[in-house]
């Protein structure tokens, strides 16, 4: 993938960093020039998790970025369609000034088909919400009863073992 990065000199000749990536979401980009506020800020407002099947989790990683000279708590509520498809590991805590958190968010669900939720993120710097869209699509099992005999095989719980061969019913 590819990486991209930004930096400031500080007069202390020390580097801030204000933005990496490695490439998950570019369609929108915001620069941000500092005040003496702050805010948190993150590069990604539409995180698609793509095609799995059940049993099968997608993670992806939200970075907000601190650009306040002061630490700030945040809360993130996670809503989703089917309920519980997309969860977080952290989905509150602290960001130091200047500083970025990385949350990973998971996508995973029994249930087939299109899956949609919202990220939406409180802080103390903050006037509004950050809203983050996250949707991906939980694919039907392949059916492999056509491909077998019945006796053959014995049907697993999810896509990673859907099934063991046994004892064939002509004893080999």
């Amino acid at each position: 993938g590819m990486v991209a990065g930004v930096y400031m000199w500080a007069p202390s000749g020390t580097k801030n960093y204000g933005i990496s990536s490695n490439a998950q979401c570019w369609k929108y980009l915001t620069a941000q020039k500092a005040d003496a506020g702050g805010s948190v800020m993150t590069f990604c407002n539409d995180i698609k998790f793509g095609q799995t099947y059940s049993n099968m989790p997608i993670t992806k990683t939200l970075t907000l970025v601190n650009s306040s000279t002061n630490a700030t708590d945040y809360v993130m509520e996670l809503d989703s369609d089917p309920e519980g498809a997309f969860t977080a590991d952290f989905i509150s805590g602290t960001i130091d000034a200047h500083s970025t958190k990385n949350i990973t968010l998971t996508f995973s669900s029994k249930t087939p088909g299109e899956a949609e939720g919202l990220a939406s993120i409180e802080t103390e710097v903050n006037d509004n919400t950050l809203d983050v869209q996250l949707s991906g699509e939980i694919l039907t099992p392949p059916d492999f009863a056509s491909v077998v005999k019945n006796g053959d095989f014995e049907f697993g719980t999810d896509i990673a073992n859907p099934f063991k061969l046994s004892t064939l019913s002509d004893g080999t």
